[in-house]
């Protein structure tokens, strides 16, 4: 040592240097290790916390997952079901269809054969009116410039007409 109560030499500088560094670091550990250990803990807790929390957050977006799949499962079911319901409607209803429009032509067809039968015996009836009208005018006629056949062509004008009149009733 030196007279001054100093010590002197190669190094203790550096090592002087290095005990002050550790009486801090000792103090700053002795008097922060509370404060410090009181964040860790926090923190640790605070992390576990949220930790769990997210646990059950996952938990809970996996549950909705699975009931959203089987929703969409039942979903695709349901649309399947529709979609063949539907089908099979459209295809029942075109038959309907189909049927409504054979059996409105068959009756159309029907309706138009009894309006032209009967238009064919209107005119056939007119024909015979016309016939009947000009036979007699042919018939008055005769009998009015030959006297001596007039009984005769009268007789059988009346029985023509008569007959012609039965078959026009018919």
């Amino acid at each position: 040592m030196v007279e001054g109560g100093h010590a002197t030499g190669p190094g203790m500088h550096e090592i002087l240097a290095a005990v002050n560094l550790l009486i801090v670091i000792g103090i700053v550990y002795v008097m922060g290790r509370v404060g410090i250990m009181a964040s860790l803990k926090n923190r640790s807790e605070e992390t576990r916390k949220k930790l769990f929390e997210s646990k059950e957050e996952l938990e809970k977006v996996s549950k909705n997952l699975d009931e959203v799949k089987a929703q969409l499962a039942d979903f695709d079911n349901t649309k399947a079901n529709m979609m063949a319901s539907v089908k099979k409607d459209a295809e029942a209803l075109g038959a309907k269809i189909l049927e409504e429009a054979s059996v409105g032509a068959t009756k159309i067809l029907e309706d138009a054969k009894l309006a032209a039968g009967n238009e064919v015996r209107g005119a056939a009836a007119d024909l015979k009116t016309v016939l009947i009208r000009e036979t007699l005018q042919e018939a008055r006629n005769l009998l009015t410039n030959n006297k001596d056949k007039q009984a005769m062509l009268h007789k059988q004008l009346f029985e023509s007409l008569n007959s012609e009149m039965k078959e026009t009733q018919n």
